[in-house]
């Protein structure tokens, strides 16, 4: 409660139920993708554990702030999701219960744009219009896309 209610002091459009809702959908995204590395919300310097990669379905149970910090207009937060999954490893299927960790970090020095979206984004350098879902520079003046400025990005991801 305490990580919601200081994002809604720095950003009035910060929304709790938001927060869970996209942070969800990263883990998701990040789970189901076949290379997590090469999407543009990963900026994760260790490879997603192979466990994780096994992953075929997964329910969700819960989840909580472990940690944040905001420093300098940027702010890094952990979670912990609970999740009730499927693995599939070496032909076999399993169900099992997760607990997963996840860190995110969004700069905070601009209020939260909920209509943003990652496939149509427009570059600050040079002004063109492209989707950045799966590139993260842009394809017409080659300047890496700062999507961390705009929406929350995943920086690890790991089992818990």
């Amino acid at each position: 409660l305490r990580f919601c209610q200081k994002m809604r002091e720095l950003d009035p459009a910060f929304s709790t139920e938001y927060f869970r809702d996209k942070s969800l959908s990263l883990l998701m995204l990040m789970l189901y993708s076949p290379n997590p590395q090469e999407l543009t919300v990963c900026a994760c310097e260790q490879p997603v554990p192979e466990e994780l990669r096994e992953i075929v379905n997964a329910t969700y149970c819960n989840s909580g702030v472990n940690k944040y910090s905001i420093k300098d207009g940027v702010c890094d937060v952990t979670l912990t999701f609970y999740l009730d999954s499927v693995h599939y490893c070496g032909g076999r299927i399993r169900k099992k219960s997760d607990k997963i960790r996840m860190s995110l970090r969004k700069v905070i020095t601009k209020p939260t744009d909920l209509g943003f979206s990652v496939t149509a984004v427009t570059c600050p350098s040079c002004g063109a219009s492209f989707d950045a879902e799966k590139v993260k520079a842009c394809p017409f003046c080659g300047n890496p896309y700062p999507l961390e400025e705009n929406d929350w990005i995943v920086t690890d991801l790991r089992l818990g």
